[in-house]
């Protein structure tokens, strides 16, 4: 796909997954059909705790919301603290 995938990683700290990926600017609001909402599915085993971390607030409010209807988000923190 023309991307990159970086990872770092240091004993007591932790890792650090980077990724690019070439995309075309769409022109159209919605260039899939949308009809109504749906429920994200996927997800049936017991409930895990995950901890996301980033720098960008929107970014880590997006995967909460994301992560949620999948029983999956426990913490979101800016990695800077």
């Amino acid at each position: 796909m023309g991307g990159d995938i970086v990872v770092t990683s240091e004993p007591g700290r932790g890792s650090r997954f980077r990724f690019t990926l070439p995309v075309e600017q769409m022109n159209s609001a919605h260039p899939f059909p949308v009809s109504g909402t749906s429920a994200i599915t996927g997800y049936t085993g017991p409930r895990r705790r995950l901890l996301v971390v980033d720098d960008v607030e929107v970014n880590r409010t997006l995967l909460r919301d994301l992560l949620q209807p999948l029983r999956l988000c426990g913490a979101t923190r800016d990695r800077r603290r």
